[in-house]
């Protein structure tokens, strides 16, 4: 007698749970990236927030002490030279470390220019004159002009990138800068810094503080005021981020601070799948914030849970499929053994009848 087929239910269903932890463990594991894939992006939106508030706080921080140096230009008239700069070198430490270099210009017209070039009575040689960029990028007497922006003084020597006796005003680029700062009586942020007498394209840029005068002689003005000059020093964006990552030590992330439309683009920026943008605000002018988060960023902050819950449902859905693989291999054999007997039993019984109905006829 032949065998009969084995049921292939036990085999089926070891399949379906192969498959079905398959589908769930990768589900699950997706879902679980998802999630801390968005957790990783709240924590870089806090962080990146957080140097950005701090890169505005140190831009804020220098146009305050620019500001404050205002006052002084009262008193660089009434001491001499050499006790002013005395008095800066060793009193205003704090001030220099924020703004480096910082200088005081004064408003003349050009009666007092001519005044000011007629030789002094105990030498032969004339005062300096009022200076301007030349085109092949020295400096000359500046042209006569009605009124001039000439910087009196400076911190040291060439710290402003120009000299003593550079005209401002012979700038269009500075000299709009200082139209605003006449209207508007608040800091304004020019152009780039000299350098040599020649425009640089450097990230420097001179930072205007105005020095107005409220009344004149017991005569009220209207505001802000009359501009009788004002403070300038360097802007270096550079320098206020090197000071954040002094406060706010974050090697993973990369951050910079620039015009819009003139920064460099930062190191695989579009590569990375967090970067954040914001305005900053620098003087009268609007700049660009930009930070991403490295490859050690997300590495660090990142959780290898995701991997761990794939490779844990695929274990669990291997184990399980193997176990149901033998008993269905357990089920299969028992089966055929027992088929196996059940043959040999039916053969058995067979064979019996068939003895005993010889029997019957052999005694008929």
């Amino acid at each position: 007698m032949a065998l009969r087929k084995y049921s292939f239910w036990p085999w089926f269903l070891a399949l379906v749970v192969a498959v079905a932890g398959v589908i769930i463990s990768v589900h699950l594991s997706r879902t679980r990236a998802i999630m801390d894939q968005q957790a990783l992006e709240k924590r870089f939106l806090a962080d990146a927030l957080r140097v950005k508030d701090a890169v505005a706080q140190e831009v804020d921080l220098s146009i305050e002490v620019l500001d404050s140096i205002r006052q002084l230009h009262a008193i660089s008239d009434q001491i001499s030279s050499e006790d002013f700069a005395e008095f800066v070198e060793k009193g205003m430490v704090y001030q220099r470390r924020i703004l480096g270099a910082f200088g005081f210009v004064q408003r003349i017209d050009h009666v007092t220019r001519q005044m000011l070039n007629q030789p002094e009575s105990n030498t032969n040689a004339p005062n300096p004159d009022i200076m301007e960029p030349d085109d092949d990028g020295t400096l000359r007497a500046a042209a006569p002009r009605p009124e001039y922006y000439p910087l009196t003084y400076q911190t040291q020597s060439n710290a402003l990138h120009v000299p003593l006796g550079f005209d401002f005003n012979s700038v269009a680029e500075f000299r709009s800068a200082i139209e605003v700062m006449r209207q508007s009586g608040k800091t304004v942020l020019a152009g780039n810094a000299f350098d040599q007498g020649a425009r640089a394209a450097t990230n420097l840029f001179y930072l205007f503080s105005p020095i107005l005068y409220g009344a004149i002689e017991g005569l009220l003005l209207q505001p802000p005021g009359y501009l009788v000059g004002f403070t300038v020093a360097l802007f270096d964006s550079e320098a206020v981020l090197s000071r954040v990552r002094g406060i706010i030590p974050s090697q993973t992330l990369d951050f910079d601070l620039g015009r819009p439309g003139s920064n460099v683009p930062l190191t695989e920026s579009e590569d990375s799948p967090l970067h954040y943008e914001a305005v900053v605000r620098v003087a009268d002018q609007t700049w660009m914030f930009r930070c991403r988060a490295g490859d050690e960023y997300m590495i660090a902050r990142g959780t290898r849970q995701p991997q761990i819950i794939l490779a844990a449902g695929l274990l669990i859905t291997m184990l399980l499929t193997i176990e149901l693989m033998m008993m269905a291999g357990r089920a299969q054999r028992t089966e055929q053994l027992v088929q196996t007997r059940t043959n040999a039993l039916l053969e058995a019984k067979e064979l019996l009848e068939n003895e005993m109905a010889e029997r019957a006829r052999l005694e008929n």
